[in-house]
């Protein structure tokens, strides 16, 4: 009895911390990735895994605030980023498009292609640089942006594209 006593008293010791709260406590709904914010649910890891809806930042925040944790984190910059996709927040590893990755070698001006550097789920879609169409096409892999539709940047003046001494290049007009 007294053993069954001792972890009754245990179990209600355990309960009475504030437990780290769970991803689903939060709002996650969203329409568009702007919804969307990456937030530490447990303040005692690195992780840049959870997104909840803007609005519910200051919820976990709130929620988060009394946690201690053993020793103190120095977390690198995360390399996430929120989307919304089927209506809940989540996140995604961005894939970096980098003009360097691509080959730019060329026949015609029909083998080159212009592409955008950076982020391809970015809603500022400009082109600017130019590759090899069939390395570039073969090597970036499909994109699950979430809701987003990337669309043109104000005042984008796209280069024209250039097959010269078999390199593509970009042309741009002045």
């Amino acid at each position: 009895m007294k053993i069954l006593m001792a972890f009754v008293v245990l179990i209600v010791a355990v309960g009475c911390n504030d437990p780290t709260p769970v991803l689903s406590d939060f709002d996650q709904a969203c329409t568009t990735n702007d919804d969307c914010e990456i937030v530490a649910i447990d303040p005692c890891s690195c992780s840049c895994s959870d997104a909840v809806n803007s609005g519910a930042v200051s919820a976990v925040e709130a929620a988060t605030a009394n946690i201690s944790c053993e020793t103190t984190l120095e977390c690198q910059a995360c390399d996430t980023a929120p989307r919304c996709l089927a209506g809940k927040c989540e996140t995604r590893v961005p894939y970096i498009v980098r003009t360097e990755d691509f080959a730019t070698n060329c026949e015609t001006v029909a083998d080159c292609v212009l592409i955008q550097p950076g982020d391809p789920c970015t809603f500022c879609v400009c082109g600017n640089a130019v590759v090899n169409a069939a390395d570039f096409t073969s090597t970036v892999p499909e994109q699950e942006c979430g809701n987003v539709t990337p669309t043109e940047c104000n005042n984008c003046a796209e280069p024209g594209i250039a097959c010269t001494d078999g390199v593509c290049l970009p042309v741009f007009p002045f």
